[in-house]
């Protein structure tokens, strides 16, 4: 019980400081990144008359100001997912779903239960990271038509579940070397929780199940 608090104390002060740093990016390095802009802005209106060279550099620098806009928001992104923090997990897990099937071809479908399934603690951005992998992996693999993701909450304790209607798993097992896999497992096991896969009845394909217990009052209680 100790060493599953300590997994969760530790988990939260990650997420605290991945929150911290996002938010550090978006404050100092969004608004120099907007005054830089500005100024290249008026250094362009003063090249109207400028020689060609002249204007087709400023031109490339505002591209590369666009480009970095772009990965500054991507990185924030993976520290802070924003939809976590407009949608909750279970509307961040519904996005995912219809945006992974989209970009896949696949009929894709979320649940919740009951109707009003949430988590709002540490455990929620470990959970959206396995779903995304989990799509990932069938999106890659699995030669589906079909995937559904139903999020259950019950007392506290999480169970996450991701089945498709594709080929399967080798031997009806997850191979112990899948990287992706690997990461599933351990972020689970971080949790306190389990991870498994298994043939999706009936028809085929794989589902995998993940389960966290409810936290424990040592892990919520305040450092």
């Amino acid at each position: 019980v100790e060493l599953r608090a300590l997994s969760q104390r530790r988990d939260e002060v990650a997420t605290e400081e991945r929150r911290e740093l996002a938010r550090e990016i978006h404050e100092q390095l969004g608004q120099e990144l907007t005054a830089v802009r500005l100024t290249l802005g008026l250094a362009r209106v003063r090249a109207a008359e400028a020689p060609p060279g002249t204007r087709a550099s400023l031109d490339e620098l505002d591209h590369l100001l666009q480009r970095t806009g772009e990965t500054m928001r991507r990185i924030m992104g993976r520290l802070r997912p924003e939809a976590l923090l407009k949608l909750g997990l279970a509307g961040a897990l519904e996005a995912t779903v219809e945006e992974a099937a989209s970009r896949a071809g696949l009929q894709g479908r979320f649940e919740r239960a009951p109707a009003d399934a949430d988590v709002t603690d540490a455990r929620a951005e470990a959970l959206l990271a396995i779903t995304t992998e989990a799509l990932t992996n069938v999106a890659r693999h699995a030669r589906a038509t079909t995937v559904v993701v139903r999020l259950e909450v019950d007392g506290g304790a999480v169970r996450l579940r991701v089945a498709d209607d594709g080929v399967g798993l080798p031997g009806g097992r997850a191979p112990a070397t899948s990287v992706g896999m690997i990461g599933v497992r351990e972020r689970a096991a971080a949790l306190g929780g389990s991870a498994r896969w298994s043939r999706t009845e009936p028809g085929g394909g794989t589902t995998l199940d993940v389960a966290l217990p409810a936290p424990s009052d040592d892990a919520e209680a305040p450092r």
